[in-house]
């Protein structure tokens, strides 16, 4: 019998399939808090709403690579 997807029936029978959601604004706003402050960072609240809004639409890796060089901007 041929595996379906290139893996063994007996493995494909053991792997759990766990769901996963997409972050939510607020959730992006705490994560880029927590990343902010781990970078030293100063971020005021109405700029990680925005990072975050900004996040939702595109990916929350996007909103993190942008905390570094918008603060150096801002200096």
């Amino acid at each position: 019998m041929k595996a379906p997807h290139g893996v063994p029936i007996d493995l494909l029978d053991r792997l759990v399939i766990i769901r996963t959601l997409p972050y939510t604004p607020m959730e992006m706003v705490r994560i880029l808090a927590i990343r902010a402050a781990v970078e030293s960072l100063t971020i005021d609240e109405e700029s990680l709403t925005y990072l975050g809004e900004l996040g939702e639409k595109t990916s929350l890796r996007h909103a993190v690579q942008l905390l570094t060089p918008s603060a150096m901007l801002a200096q």
